[in-house]
């Protein structure tokens, strides 16, 4: 009886977590989607910028650049992490250059927490 018991709570606390990893799935595949959209939205933005007012790629990237060093300055980092490859601002989750693609090298243990 006590098997059974066991058994069925088993059974019973599967499912359970069943239904939230799928319920997390759909979650993330909106996310992909959104951020996919997002992505073409923004191209395309770029794109019509770019043609109205004759600007260039690295115009974009020097003002990526900026907009990463502010919000740097304005959670007081003391400094941010540099791609040592290209030498631009990583954020600190940030496993790989978004610029060059080079894998951010961790300074010390809390450099991705």
């Amino acid at each position: 009886m006590e098997r059974r018991r066991r058994a069925e709570k088993a059974q019973a606390e599967a499912m359970r977590v069943h239904a939230k990893t799928e319920n997390l799935a759909e979650t993330v595949r909106e996310l992909e989607y959104s951020v996919e959209k997002l992505t073409e939205i923004n191209k395309a933005l770029w794109e019509i910028v770019k043609e109205s007012f004759k600007l260039d790629d690295e115009y974009l990237a020097r003002w990526v650049d900026e907009i990463r060093r502010r919000k740097a300055e304005s959670k007081k980092e003391e400094s941010a992490r540099l791609c040592q490859q290209c030498g631009r601002p990583l954020e600190r989750r940030q496993p790989n250059c978004l610029y060059c693609g080079a894998e951010a090298v961790n300074d010390d243990a809390f450099s991705t927490l």
